[in-house]
Order: structure tokens, then C-alpha cells, then sequence
């Protein structure tokens, strides 16, 4: 017997089929299902587990989820629970930080499973239950003995002198307090240690031997100022330095006259480190100032060209009616305007340690300024090279200012402060 299906009977199934598979697309659960299943096949059940729960939370119907929450659960919980215990007999010393993030993780798992409403499966008719395990007093513990073990490696680095020794005690004992606040006398220690890893620099004003002091303004503040200002922005970086203030050398800078000397005198500028307390000090010259001032140069060319004006009707020799363009030949002389500039400041640079003498960095940079603006007047008629995009942009262009000689220099001291500061932080993290 052949069974006979109307046409809208068929469509409606069709459709029906169609939405249940744009669930997965269109549906902020069906999205959270998708990315459960992709997150399950990749191995990361921690994350299929949430997405999946998440998706049941809005959809507790939701016959996909349903069927792979309680997989993705028991490998998630599974995966850490083999973990604890791995560290649980572990001897490292720190492995009280690796328990608190696996206690952690199970405990979020908890909280998204307990998120879940009461839920039995459309598929095996069975209820969705979850088995807990309490790891309260565990993590707990966990956290007093985490801070216990970066307590005692600070005490234990804090024995040496050298800086990098303190610098690694005052962070034991600051991942000591992040796990229990006031942790016995990790503040204190935190900053005896701090204050003896303390690396204290001083930038000293760079020697302008270009032959252009001052025409310029003061450049060789200029670059410390900025180098500073881009240095101290990076929190991280300042943990353990310190630089000293210009106003307390700048007697000595006066005393020297060290900037407009025009001596580079690594000797006195050691001398001036070990006066003020640096350890290490940053040294200059700037051995040219480029400036080539705003310029004009201008071209003229002609343009010509045959345009269509119109539309004529003629007979041809057989008396047809016929149609042909009216031309006309146009031209228009177009002058093309170039202004330039150019700022172009070299400076060479060393980082020195004050106690050896020794150069612990050296460095050649350029900072660039190079200005360029072009546009184009015409006479004439515009359908001469209206064809011709280059031509006609530039005759649209409206001519601005040029930079003033002061913005060129600052910009292309800020290009030099910048690789100053990025090579003093690329030190500090040698050193360390």
C-alpha cells in the first residue's frame, strides 16, 4: 500500500526538522551545547561541563545536554581528583599552590552542577545526579600551608645579600600575604627585602655635542623626561627600581656644566652616580641634530583631451538616421605642489654600572620626523584630467599647515625615549 503525504504535510515536517537543527545556531542554549561538544572532543571537560550545565540551566529539556552532562562531569571531577591526590603525596614544596587551583576547579564545577534544575533524561528516563565531595577544610589547609612554604623560601632567600636573592624573598612573601592576608611578618619582611633589592637609577641629562643647544629647546631633558614618563607607566617594571629625581644631581649637572660641555666624561658622570646613590646610571650624547626647515617645490604640466560635449543627428550616404558625438578638445595646465620637512636626531647611549665602572648596555638610535604634504592647483578646464584619479584627488585636496619645527623635534625625541625606556626595562629583566 502506498501512503500519500500532501504537499503541506511534507513541508511542515521539513520545517519543524529545519528549526530543531537551528537551535544549536540561533538559541543561547543551543550555542552553549555547541561549544560543550567541541570542548568535550578537545579533552577540556572542565569547560564542556560548564557550557553544558549552562545550556541546561536555560533549557532543562534540552535532549543534547542532557545526554552529555553527566560524561563531561565524571571525566572533569575524575581528572582533578586523580590530581589531588598525585599532589597529596607529592614532596615538593610547593605543591600547596597546585592543590588550591585544583580545589578551586572542582568547586567550580560544584557551583555550575548545583545550578542545574532537577532534570530526568528524555533518552534513558533516568534522573541527572550529581555526587559532591566537600574540600572546604582541604583548601583551607591548603592556603595555610601554600603561605607557610613562600613564608620559609623568603626567610630562606632573605639569608643572601645580593639583590636578586632579596628581590625573589620579597616576592616569596608577597605570594605569602596573597594567600592569607598578614601572614605573620610577610609585610615587613616583604619591605626590608623590597628596599634591598631596590635598584636605584639615575638618568642623567645627555651631552649635546650636535652644536645646537638650545636651539631646540632642551632636548636632552626632553628625552629623559619622556624616557621616565614611559618607564614609571609600567607598575611591574618600577616594583624594584627607583629613579632619582634630576633635582637632586641637577647641582651637579650645574657645578660641571655637563650638558653644554660637550666633554663626555664617563669618569665624571660615575662619579656624579656614586655621589647621589645610584647603582646604575644611564649616559648619553647626542651627536646630531638634523633639521632641514619646510620647503617648496612645484611642477607644471599640461593636460589635454577630446570630450564629448553632445549627441548630433546625420544621414548617412544612404539616407539612414543616424547619431554621433560632438567633440571638443580641452586642455588645462596642472601644478603640482610638494612641501617638505625633516627632523633627524642620532643619540648614543650607556647603561653603567656605578660600583665597577663597567657599560653594561650600549646603544645607537635615530628618532625621525619626516614631513611631506602634497596638492595640486590647475587653470583650465578640469575635463582635461578629470580622468586621470591621482591628478584629480590632489586638486581636490585642501593644503594644511606644516608641523611647527618644535612638534618635529618632540615627536622624533619621543621615538628615542621610547627605545631608551624599552631597552632599560629589557635590562632590569636580565639583571633579574
Amino acid at each position: 500500500m502506498v501512503i500519500k503525504y500532501s504537499t503541506k504535510v511534507i513541508q511542515t515536517a521539513l520545517l519543524i526538522l529545519f528549526l530543531a537543527g537551528c537551535a544549536s545556531v540561533f538559541t543561547e542554549y543551543g550555542r552553549l551545547q555547541s561549544s560543550a561538544e567541541k570542548h568535550y572532543k578537545a579533552g577540556n571537560y572542565d569547560q564542556a561541563f560548564i557550557d553544558c550545565a549552562s545550556s541546561l540551566a536555560l533549557k532543562p529539556d534540552y535532549e543534547e545536554a542532557q545526554e552529555l552532562i553527566m560524561p563531561a562531569f565524571r571525566r572533569a571531577t575524575a581528572a582533578h581528583i586523580e590530581q589531588i591526590n598525585h599532589l597529596q603525596q607529592s614532596n615538593d614544596k610547593f605543591r600547596w599552590d597546585y592543590l588550591v587551583v585544583e580545589y578551586d576547579a572542582m568547586n567550580t564545577i560544584y557551583s555550575y552542577a548545583r545550578k542545574v534544575p532537577p532534570i530526568i533524561t528524555k533518552k534513558s528516563k533516568t534522573r541527572v545526579v550529581f555526587e559532591y565531595i566537600d574540600y572546604t577544610a582541604d583548601r583551607s589547609h591548603a592556603v595555610q600551608m601554600a603561605a607557610a612554604a613562600h613564608y620559609d623560601e623568603g626567610m630562606r632567600m632573605s639569608n643572601y645579600a645580593d639583590k636578586t636573592s632579596q628581590r625573589l624573598a620579597a616576592l616569596e612573601f608577597k605570594k605569602a600575604m596573597q594567600y592569607v592576608r598578614g601572614y605573620k611578618n610577610a609585610l615587613s619582611m616583604y619591605q626590608q627585602c623590597r628596599e634591598a633589592a631596590m635598584r636605584r637609577i639615575a638618568i642623567i641629562p645627555f651631552v649635546d655635542k650636535s652644536g645646537k643647544y638650545g636651539n631646540f629647546g632642551d632636548v636632552p631633558g626632553l628625552i629623559v623626561d619622556l624616557s621616565l614618563q614611559e618607564i614609571m607607566a609600567d607598575k611591574l617594571s618600577m616594583e624594584f627600581v627607583e629613579f632619582i629625581n634630576r633635582g637632586n644631581f641637577q647641582h651637579l649637572l650645574n657645578e660641571y656644566s655637563y650638558i653644554r660641555s660637550g666633554i663626555v666624561d664617563q669618569n665624571r658622570a660615575v662619579q656624579i652616580g656614586k655621589t647621589i646613590g645610584a647603582s646604575e646610571i644611564v649616559v648619553g650624547t647626542i651627536s646630531q641634530i638634523i633639521y632641514s626647515p619646510v620647503s617648496l617645490t612645484s611642477h607644471r604640466e599640461k593636460y589635454q583631451r577630446t570630450v564629448v560635449t553632445g549627441k548630433q543627428r546625420y544621414k548617412d550616404k544612404k539616407g539612414n538616421q543616424k547619431e554621433r558625438d560632438i567633440t571638443q578638445k580641452v586642455s588645462a595646465r596642472v601644478t603640482t605642489h610638494t612641501e617638505t620637512a625633516m627632523v633627524r636626531i642620532v643619540v648614543s647611549y650607556q647603561i653603567i654600572d656605578v660600583e665597577t665602572s663597567r657599560i653594561l648596555s650600549s646603544k645607537v638610535v635615530e628618532g625621525d620626523y619626516d614631513y611631506e604634504q602634497q596638492w595640486a592647483t590647475y587653470k583650465g578646464d578640469k575635463r582635461a584630467f578629470d580622468n586621470d584619479g591621482t591628478i584629480l584627488e590632489l586638486t581636490e585636496k585642501v593644503r594644511t599647515s606644516a608641523p611647527s619645527v618644535e612638534l618635529m623635534v618632540n615627536d622624533a625625541v619621543k621615538e628615542i625615549s621610547h627605545d631608551i625606556s624599552t631597552e632599560i626595562k629589557a635590562f632590569l629583566d636580565r639583571l633579574y
